[in-house]
């Protein structure tokens, strides 16, 4: 990913900038990808581990998400302005208290999703202005095998009082949500 972070606390994004991913760079990189894509779903049904999971070239074409956080507590991303991410745009997996206030996402590339809230608990998304190629808001939490055995849903979501200009879905739960989605409120968003 662009920006990322493993394992972290008290992680905070804010300001009133712009962060510009770049993504028409990326975006042709979609027509490319099927055969890396088709690979990474095979590694998966295989039972190859995760570390042996490499596609991080320009042959496999496989493009990153903009901002992502795996396993992290206190994280918060406040008014700025996300341009044109590679694919998905705000990717939290794994973390827990999650705070995305006031934070605009401008991208219409192929799978430009939102924010991926994935497999995390004590979400919320306030004040967001959301406009897509792809979901506004998606919750998901894992796919196939990998979502089963992690069996880590999706929980205690709050979504309130975002404007959703463009994208297919406001809110959608999936697609990847092996491990469950509950206890979600979506409330006073337009």
């Amino acid at each position: 990913s662009l920006i990322y972070a493993a394992d972290c606390e008290n992680v905070t994004i804010c300001g009133t900038g712009v962060l510009d991913g770049a993504g028409s760079a990326w975006w042709h990189w979609k027509k490319l990808q099927q055969n890396a894509a088709d690979r990474l779903i095979r590694a998966e049904s295989q039972g190859i581990v995760v570390e042996e999971r490499v596609f991080a070239t320009r042959e496999d074409a496989l493009r990153p998400s903009f901002i992502q956080f795996i396993n992290c507590k206190h994280v918060t991303l406040e008014d700025f302005t996300i341009e044109d991410g590679p694919q998905w745009t705000i990717h939290p997996v794994y973390c827990e208290d999650v705070v995305v206030c006031g934070v605009t996402v401008n991208t219409k590339g192929p799978n430009t999703d939102g924010c991926n809230p994935d497999s995390c608990r004590k979400v919320l998304i306030e004040d967001c202005t959301f406009d897509t190629g792809d979901d506004c808001i998606s919750l998901k939490s894992g796919r196939d095998r990998d979502g089963r055995e992690a069996n880590v849903p999706c929980r205690n979501i709050l979504i309130e009082n975002n404007d959703f200009a463009d994208g297919h879905g406001g809110v959608a739960l999936g697609s990847e949500m092996s491990g469950g989605i509950y206890n979600v409120l979506a409330s006073d968003n337009r």
